[in-house]
């Protein structure tokens, strides 16, 4: 039989809904891509230290500089680190968080965030390096 207009208009709000869902996505992975493709210009002249923080070897952080900002990465056992406490620590450094992303697994969790630099001539990675491991380290000991 024929479907009635109300029918119609919400078929079709859905489908739109679905396609605004799908340019979100596309986008988001087209930003990732760019910088993928900007790390991976810049990737000789910056040095990116990725290393197991504290004593659980499964927690790993890594900081990559990406044009005037940087991408952190981070991943732990569940419950040990707050993405807020991340943001708080970056925001802390001088550093404007743009976007911040968690996804879990059973066990574990991973932030990726990226964040502007104010200044880039007073930005220090090694120093930034030590500060969230220590946020890390913390965690993992009072748990």
């Amino acid at each position: 039989g024929s479907r009635s207009v109300e029918d119609q208009v919400e078929a079709a709000i859905g489908y739109i809904n679905h396609l605004q869902k799908q340019i979100y996505d596309l986008a988001e992975k087209r930003e990732v891509m760019k910088l993928s493709a900007i790390h991976d210009h810049q990737e000789k002249n910056h040095k990116i230290l990725p290393f197991s923080c504290g004593s659980d070897p499964l927690s790993t952080l890594t900081i990559i500089p990406v044009g005037s900002g940087i991408l952190v990465s981070i991943n732990t056992l569940k419950h040990e680190v707050l993405l807020s406490d991340i943001v708080l620590a970056l925001e802390n450094d001088g550093l404007e968080v743009l976007s911040a992303m968690t996804s879990t697994t059973e066990e574990k969790v991973f932030y990726t965030v990226f964040a502007k630099f104010s200044d880039l001539a007073c930005f220090d990675n090694a120093n930034l390096h030590q500060k969230l491991c220590r946020l890390i380290s913390r965690n993992i000991s009072a748990a």
